[in-house]
């Protein structure tokens, strides 16, 4: 089960779901996630963005269950 607090997801269909994965993939050098594949990500698709800010919002940190929309 997944549950997302937020108003909007960060993809809107599902052909867009394969540049999310390649944001989430290690760089094959490092082998550390990428920052550069993130901000390609959340450049190219703005409700990307849009999901990240509510996220680190405090909207998008519940306290508790009672709190959560």
């Amino acid at each position: 089960m997944v549950g997302n607090n937020t108003p909007v997801f960060l993809l809107r269909g599902g052909m867009n779901f394969p540049d999310f994965i390649h944001s989430q993939k290690k760089h094959p050098k490092t082998n550390f996630p990428d920052p550069a594949a993130m901000f390609e990500l959340w450049a190219n698709h703005p409700q990307s963005l849009h999901q990240v800010t509510i996220l680190m919002s405090d909207r998008g940190i519940s306290a508790n269950y009672r709190h959560m929309h």
